[in-house]
C-alpha cells in the first residue's frame, strides 16, 4: 500500500519508449499517494541510463541507483544515499525469493552483451557479457527444487552466447546437459536467442532433450 509504505522502491526499464513512459508515469503516481515520511527510490535500467538528466529533474525520488546494486539496496535506504556502481548485478551464492509463481523460476545466466545491434541500447548500460559459472547456476537450480520448483526459464540478454566471455565454446549446450541431469526438473526453456551463435548442434540438442521445449525465442527485430 503505497500511501502507508515507509519504502517504495520502483525498478525501471529503459529500453522501449512505453517502458519509459510507465516507468516515469509510475514514479510520479507513487509520489503523488504516499505519505511524507516515505522513501522512493528509483532503481533499475532507466535510472542507469539517464541517471545525471533523471537526478536533476526527477526531485521527487529520495535515491537514485541503477544496475549494479540491488544487494546493497538495504545500505542505500539507511544511508538515504544514490549509487551508481560501474557493473551490473549479477546473482552469485545468494538464496532468492522468487515472487509470482510457486513452481517456475526465472534463472538469469548471464548479464550484458557483445552483440553491436543499431536498434538496442542495452550494451550502454548492461555492460559487456558476463557469464554466470555453471557450478553457481546448478547450485540455484537445485535449491529451487528443493523448494518445490519445477518449471525454469533461462533468461539473458544474449543466451545463445553464454560462457563465451570466459573462452568456452558451446557454452549453452553444456548449460542444458546440466540443466537435464539435475533431478526434479520437469521442463525448461531458454529466452532470447541471437542468430548468429545458434548452431544445428544446438538445436538438437534442444530437440533431443527430455526437459528442454523446442521453443526458440528469437526476437524479429534481429533480422
Amino acid at each position: 500500500d503505497v500511501s502507508s509504505a515507509d519504502v517504495i522502491i520502483v525498478n525501471t526499464c529503459g529500453f522501449i519508449n512505453s517502458a519509459k513512459e510507465e516507468s516515469i508515469s509510475t514514479i510520479l503516481d507513487v509520489h503523488s499517494q504516499r505519505k511524507k515520511s516515505s522513501i522512493l527510490v528509483m532503481s533499475g535500467c532507466l535510472s542507469q541510463r539517464y541517471k545525471d538528466d533523471l537526478k536533476r529533474e526527477l526531485c521527487e525520488v529520495d535515491i537514485f541507483t541503477g544496475v549494479g546494486d540491488y544487494d546493497k539496496i538495504d545500505e542505500l535506504i539507511a544511508k538515504r544515499e544514490s549509487r551508481f556502481t560501474p557493473y551490473t548485478y549479477l546473482i552469485k551464492d545468494e538464496d532468492r525469493v522468487v515472487t509470482g509463481s510457486s513452481y517456475h523460476a526465472y534463472i538469469k545466466i548471464s548479464e550484458g552483451c557483445n552483440q553491436s545491434c543499431s536498434f538496442c541500447a542495452i550494451p550502454t548500460f548492461k555492460g559487456k557479457l558476463n557469464s554466470r559459472s555453471l557450478d553457481d547456476i546448478k547450485r540455484e537450480v537445485k535449491t529451487l527444487v528443493k523448494k518445490g520448483y519445477f518449471d525454469f526459464t533461462f533468461i539473458s540478454q544474449d543466451s545463445s552466447s553464454f560462457l563465451k566471455d570466459i573462452k568456452v565454446k558451446n557454452g549453452l549446450i553444456k548449460l542444458i546437459e546440466t540443466i537435464d541431469s539435475i533431478n526434479g526438473v520437469k521442463s525448461a526453456r531458454i529466452l532470447y536467442l541471437y542468430p548468429t551463435s545458434i548452431s544445428n548442434e544446438l538445436i538438437d540438442k534442444i530437440a533431443n532433450s527430455n526437459i528442454f521445449h523446442n521453443y526458440f525465442d528469437m526476437p524479429i527485430q534481429h533480422i
